[in-house]
């Protein structure tokens, strides 16, 4: 168990400096760590069990971060395969809208599907603007396309993280220059009581950048 202790505590390199010492002295792994913790406890002005505490708290603190980490992780592989999961008994809405160039000519396009199949589609040139005015504008037109055929329960799905964190963000970390398509946008929404907002990767929302590519066309 001695051994054990020192193996917790050691790096790699002071492990590989003690088998060294223990191959050119008696073979002695464990004395070799001893004489190198009791060594290092000097140089630092300790003795050997501050050293073992301050060696055992770090070690802590490392399981510590790599299990934050690991959750962290593990949220974002979660969220990636919710987002590409598709529920055929929900309304589903996909978005994009593009300015080329940004600020330029806006383009939408949207999907819409409904439970039993059936598919509407949006793809308009909407006037001039930045890449957000063109997104947030999808949005909206995704939105009143979702209310006109009376969708209740809806997933929208987008790949603009701006837009999507924008449009639920307190008004204080909202942005002022989006202000006027956020309001629009949260008035719709409030019309659609089951609906929520899913970020995807762009390589997901193909259908929709397509057809606002189309739009510019």
């Amino acid at each position: 168990m001695e051994l054990q202790h020192y193996l917790d505590l050691c790096t790699k390199t002071e492990l590989a400096k003690a088998k060294r010492s223990a191959r050119l002295g008696d073979g002695d792994l464990l004395k070799a760590l001893r004489a190198l913790f009791v060594s290092m406890a000097e140089q630092q002005g300790i003795d050997v069990a501050q050293l073992f505490e301050s060696r055992a708290a770090e070690r802590r603190r490392h399981q510590q971060l790599q299990e934050v980490r690991r959750l962290a992780y593990v949220q974002r592989h979660q969220a990636k395969l919710a987002s590409r999961e598709i529920d055929l008994q929900r309304w589903n809405l996909w978005f994009d809208g593009s300015a080329h160039p940004n600020p330029g000519p806006c383009s939408i396009g949207a999907v819409l599907q409904a439970p039993d199949g059936s598919r509407w589609q949006l793809s308009q040139h909407l006037g001039h603007g930045s890449s957000s005015d063109a997104e947030y504008q999808a949005l909206i037109a995704a939105l009143k396309l979702a209310i006109t055929y009376k969708a209740d329960a809806l997933t929208v799905r987008g790949d603009s993280r701006v837009i999507l964190d924008d449009v639920v963000a307190q008004e204080a970390q909202a942005s002022s220059l989006l202000s006027h398509w956020r309001q629009q946008a949260r008035a719709l929404l409030q019309q659609l009581p089951h609906c929520e907002l899913v970020w995807i990767p762009r390589a997901r929302n193909v259908q929709a950048d397509q057809l606002a590519a189309q739009a510019r066309e």
